[in-house]
């Protein structure tokens, strides 16, 4: 059962805002602050859901204002998300990082014990408008 609320929103926490676009078949993820290790993990859980009752092929994660993410999450992501995400009908994920900081160390050290140990297409990316630009062209592509 969605729990999709109004335009598309489908969960608005203090931490994390997740928007489905059917168009783009995309699910985007706005990483607002701080989140406990509880909350990010059954944040990014709700992330799959979405995904998967809308079939979305993309995913975009604007982390740019993600606090810094534990070790023990970003090895929880490795073993329990991303098998999710590959027996799902996701096939790109952008991620929207901060120019420098915390922030953008922290993704980056997800992003590269995620990276190469998976089958779908994970991308960097410095603005929203370069990760939309991505998506479409690899949905058009596709």
């Amino acid at each position: 059962m969605s729990q999709t609320i109004s335009g598309g929103i489908y969960v608005d926490d203090p931490w994390l805002s997740i928007r489905v676009d059917a168009g783009r078949e995309c699910v985007y993820a706005d990483w607002k602050g701080f989140a406990s290790t509880i909350e990010f993990r059954a944040s990014t859980l709700r992330l799959m859901q979405a995904i998967k009752e809308t079939n979305a092929t993309s995913t975009i994660n604007d982390t740019r204002n993600l606090d810094l993410v534990s070790h023990e999450d970003q090895l929880w992501l490795r073993d329990t998300w991303v098998p999710l995400a590959e027996s799902s009908s996701l096939q790109r994920i952008a991620v929207v990082v901060a120019l420098g900081g915390l922030a953008k160390f922290g993704v980056e050290t997800i992003i590269r014990i995620v990276g190469g140990k998976t089958r779908l297409d994970v991308r960097l990316f410095n603005s929203m408008e370069d990760a939309t630009a991505w998506v479409d062209k690899r949905k058009s592509e596709g």
